[in-house]
């Protein structure tokens, strides 16, 4: 595996657990020490990356 898609599989998961913990974009970014935009950006990706994966299943 591409170290990136490695980086990139890590911090989705990283991003879930904290959303799932926190339900909170905010919180979330507060704990993994990003910005709230950076958060808000790279969540909005991850839910659109999981739209399009189930609507191909």
């Amino acid at each position: 595996m591409p170290l990136q898609e490695a980086v990139d599989h890590v911090e989705e998961q990283l991003i879930n657990m904290a959303m799932d913990q926190y339900k909170s974009l905010k919180l979330a970014a507060k704990v993994l020490e990003v910005s709230q935009p950076t958060m808000s950006r790279k969540y909005k990706k991850l839910r659109k990356k999981l739209k399009r994966h189930a609507f191909h299943q």
